[in-house]
């Protein structure tokens, strides 16, 4: 998922990985990708 760091993209991403689904991050700010990866494997992501 691009521009998975914030607003819709990261909304996505956290989605996507409570249904099970892989998810890949990219984001062009690290930190808040960072978080976001962090969030989906908070959630059971992969």
């Amino acid at each position: 998922i691009t521009g998975a760091g914030h607003g819709i993209g990261r909304e996505l991403a956290i989605k996507l990985a409570e249904m099970g689904c892989i998810v890949v991050c990219w984001d062009i700010n690290k930190d808040t990708n960072l978080e976001t990866k962090n969030a989906v494997l908070d959630c059971g992501g992969e």
